[in-house]
C-alpha cells in the first residue's frame, strides 16, 4: 500500500510538472511580416528557438532579443525593450496552417504592446 501511494504520488508530481514544460514546437523556426509605413517597408523577422530565446530583425538589423515561454494558447515574452525580468502574456492563434497572431492578455510595456498587440507573422520556407 505505502509502494502504491509512493508511485501514484511520483507519478501526479511528474504529471504536473511536464504539463508546464512540454513545448508547443510549431513557433520554432523563423516568422515574417512586412509592414507598411510612412517611410517604406518594413521587413519583420522573429525567430524563435527551442532554448526559449527569441530574436527580432528590422530591415536585416537586430532590434530585439529576449526570452518566451508557452502554455496551451498562451505565450510569455520578456525582452530587452522593457525589464528582461518582466513577461507580457498574449494569447497566440495558429491559423491557414503557416500563420499566427498575438493578442494581448496582459503587458504594461508600451513598446511591446504596441508592437505585439494584433501582430501577424507567416512561418518563412525553409532554405
Amino acid at each position: 500500500m505505502k509502494n502504491t501511494l509512493i508511485i501514484l504520488g511520483s507519478i501526479a508530481i511528474l504529471s504536473f510538472t511536464f504539463s508546464f514544460t512540454v513545448r508547443d514546437n510549431r513557433i520554432l523556426g523563423r516568422w515574417n511580416k512586412i509592414q507598411k509605413t510612412p517611410d517604406g517597408p518594413l521587413d519583420l523577422v522573429f525567430i524563435f528557438r527551442a532554448d526559449s530565446t527569441y530574436d527580432g530583425i528590422v530591415n536585416g538589423k537586430a532590434f530585439i532579443n529576449g526570452k518566451y515561454f508557452i502554455k496551451n494558447d498562451t505565450i510569455s515574452v520578456s525582452d530587452n525593450s522593457c525589464n528582461i525580468a518582466y513577461y507580457g502574456t498574449y494569447r497566440i492563434k495558429y491559423f491557414a496552417q503557416d500563420s499566427l497572431s498575438f493578442t494581448a492578455i496582459s503587458d504594461t510595456c508600451k513598446e511591446r504592446y504596441e508592437g505585439a498587440h494584433g501582430l501577424r507573422v507567416k512561418k518563412m520556407q525553409k532554405k
